[in-house]
């Protein structure tokens, strides 16, 4: 039920994003649109997420209860939108405006109107970066927590993030089922990358996406330094170690050898997918066997 939900408000939430980046993002860079009002909009947008969420929270909760929807999937869909919508926009915008005008103008030329120019040559031209803007999308759509939280409760609303929460209980935490919901949970992106790699038929653009969003976050960025990396490495599990040791009957030797195991079937994952020299230094042996 939960992972449902979640599969339909992610969905759900990346086709009116990107329908909605599209409707305002195609008048910005193929019509002849004042430079101020572009900006206006482009600025605009781009302050729809100057507040953390956590600052309107209680506004939308209000909205909600007003519009009696909540506790229903219509409810995080549309939030989810519209705080995905400046992200949609501003990628939408640098690949919609990279594909020449004249090539509208041909289609134009021949007879076709601007309706079936767009979705006959323009739209397969900038098929690659809505496919690029969806997954981003998608992939913060699954990983919502607080809206989630604070607008379902019940499981005929909740996604898969707040079911998870619930696996830790006034008396114990449910560790097991922990467990395998986090494997499933961390299934979903991978799966993804498997598909645009083998959409975009190469790994170019998508390693450059990949290492922007892992730039994106301090903690993370330090992980790709090949010095600082093993003792972050390190330090991480020693205290992930040092933390579950007060759970009781907690065992560290099959906790040592989990990570390890974990450590190693990622690294194998990401080799198979070609992405690795993103988990050892470049050297001759990347150099001969990284594809």
């Amino acid at each position: 039920m939960l992972l449902r939900n979640s599969v339909i408000v992610c969905l759900s939430t990346v086709i009116v994003t990107i329908a909605v980046g599209l409707v305002i993002t195609y008048p910005l860079t193929r019509l002849p649109v004042p430079p101020r009002l572009r900006v206006g909009v482009l600025n605009w947008v781009l302050s729809l997420r100057f507040l953390p969420p956590i600052a309107v929270v209680i506004p939308y909760f209000a909205i909600v209860r007003t519009l009696q929807i909540y506790d229903q999937p219509v409810a995080l869909i549309g939030i989810y939108s519209l705080f995905n919508l400046p992200f949609a926009i501003w990628m939408l915008k640098g690949f919609l405006a990279e594909i020449p005008l004249e090539v509208e103008e041909v289609a134009l030329v021949d007879g076709a109107n601007r309706w079936t120019a767009f979705l006959r040559v323009l739209l397969p031209l900038a098929a690659p970066g809505i496919m690029a803007a969806g997954i981003i999308v998608f992939t913060f759509a699954w990983s919502e927590f607080l809206f989630a939280l604070i607008l379902t409760a019940t499981p005929n609303a909740q996604t898969f993030p707040v079911g998870v929460q619930g696996l830790v209980t006034q008396f114990a935490i449910i560790w097991n089922q922990m467990a395998a919901a986090g494997v499933i949970a961390m299934s979903v992106p991978l799966v993804l990358m498997v598909i645009a790699r083998q959409i975009f038929h190469g790994t170019g653009d998508y390693e450059a996406t990949f290492r922007a969003l892992a730039y994106a976050s301090a903690p993370v960025a330090l992980l790709w330094l090949p010095l600082i990396r093993p003792l972050v490495v390190v330090y991480l599990l020693f205290l992930i170690i040092i933390g579950l040791e007060r759970v009781q009957g907690f065992d560290a030797t099959k906790a040592v050898l989990t990570m390890l195991l974990a450590v190693v079937t990622v690294g194998a994952i990401m080799w198979t997918l070609g992405l690795g020299h993103m988990v050892l230094p470049p050297g001759p042996f990347m150099m001969t066997h990284c594809p």
